[in-house]
């Protein structure tokens, strides 16, 4: 995916299908879910949320798009700014959006894709 594919996407009109990664990065994630390494992440996770700040990190299983892009998720237990959060990061975003339900791979914990360009 390209960033003109990917500015079709906000939060106010999110994708309506699943965004693929690649087959090796679809592996890596597979093999996540099945060893389990991934709830020992999101235990962690879910322990720094309650301070109750956003936190930015690389999408561990990015979705595939240009090499010149970066895929970030910010993980949030509490609303916050999103546009002032970015800013605050430096980070000017492509674009940034938040999965319908039905696309969610990771239910219990409120995230965003956020996508850069590098």
């Amino acid at each position: 995916m390209d960033e003109n594919y990917l500015k079709q996407f906000s939060m106010s009109n999110p994708p309506k299908k699943p965004l693929g990664r690649t087959k090796e990065v679809e592996e890596k994630y597979d093999k996540c879910i099945e060893n389990g390494s991934n709830k020992i992440f999101l235990y962690n996770l879910k322990q720094r949320l309650k301070l109750g700040k956003p936190i930015i990190l690389p999408n561990l299983f990015p979705y595939h798009t240009k090499n010149y892009i970066k895929h970030y998720c910010i993980w949030y237990s509490e609303p916050f700014d999103v546009e002032q959060f970015l800013k605050d990061h430096n980070l000017r975003a492509i674009t940034y959006f938040e999965n319908d339900i039905n696309l969610k791979s990771i239910k219990d914990i409120s995230h965003i894709h956020v996508f850069v360009k590098t």
